[in-house]
């Protein structure tokens, strides 16, 4: 009765998940991979890494608006330790100063698990695993 009850949780956990995070920035190709549904996602030494769909060929369209119309795959990378910059200072709807600040990703990664009305219904931790030799 008790592994019932468990699979009927968990299966209303899962059909009513809206939102999973919990993810590695790679910030030079300016996305953001999930730690949970990336199975690419490894970290290599003290660097992650990651496959990734991205635009291979973009054409304009009939409006003059700049179209994908190939997608391909590429492998991203993203130091564990870097820095980035953030806005120092600002006003009401811009920033007047910006500075570096160290920034650090962990391969733990805290995931949260929304419902579809915005309730956390689960937390865990995704540990980033080491990549294969040769991936």
């Amino acid at each position: 009765m008790k592994l019932l009850v468990a699979l009927l949780v968990l299966a209303s956990t899962s059909v009513f998940a809206k939102t999973v995070d919990g993810h590695i920035h790679f910030q030079k190709a300016s996305t953001y991979v999930s730690a949970y549904y990336n199975k690419t996602l490894c970290l290599d030494g003290d660097t992650f890494k990651a496959e990734v769909s991205t635009c291979t060929k973009k054409e304009r369209d009939g409006e003059g608006e700049t179209v994908c119309v190939r997608y391909g795959k590429k492998t991203i990378s993203q130091p564990m330790q870097s820095t980035r910059t953030i806005c120092a200072r600002k006003s009401e709807d811009e920033c007047l100063a910006y500075k570096t600040v160290p920034f650090f990703q962990s391969a733990n990664v805290d995931v949260n698990v929304y419902s579809n009305q915005d309730v956390l219904v689960d937390s865990f931790v995704v540990t980033v695993p080491n990549c294969e030799s040769g991936k």
